[in-house]
């Protein structure tokens, strides 16, 4: 028998449920504390290449990140930097039930040219 929470319907996980709880079913995530702005990379600026880039976030329960996987990929340059950009994130812990908890939460980084 599986022990571990599983995601609500409809919902998936990119990292064991076991050790990163899935948001929903009384996990409440955190809020962000600091967020740096990924560097568009030279490459993506000369070709013009524009869009978002959906990530899957591991937090710990101090509110760091330990993990990040790209979902749905630009270009493999601009992808490197929202990783390494989403790393530096912080957060207040998520919760559950009063207490602080590892959770998994999607992120989406936007690229836009100005």
């Amino acid at each position: 028998m599986d022990s571990c929470p599983q995601p609500p319907e409809g919902k998936e996980a990119w990292f064991d449920t076991c050790k990163y709880l899935p948001l929903g079913n009384g996990v409440k995530p955190g809020r962000a504390l600091k967020i740096s702005d990924p560097e568009y990379s030279e490459y993506a600026r000369k070709k013009n290449i524009k869009g978002e880039i959906q990530l899957a976030v591991a937090i710990n329960a101090e509110g760091t990140v330990d993990a990040v996987k790209v979902l749905t990929p630009l270009e493999q340059g601009l992808d490197k930097n929202a990783q390494d950009a989403v790393k530096q994130w912080r957060f207040t812990p998520a919760t559950m039930a009063g207490k602080a908890v590892a959770v998994q939460i999607p992120v989406s980084v936007t690229f836009d040219l100005y």
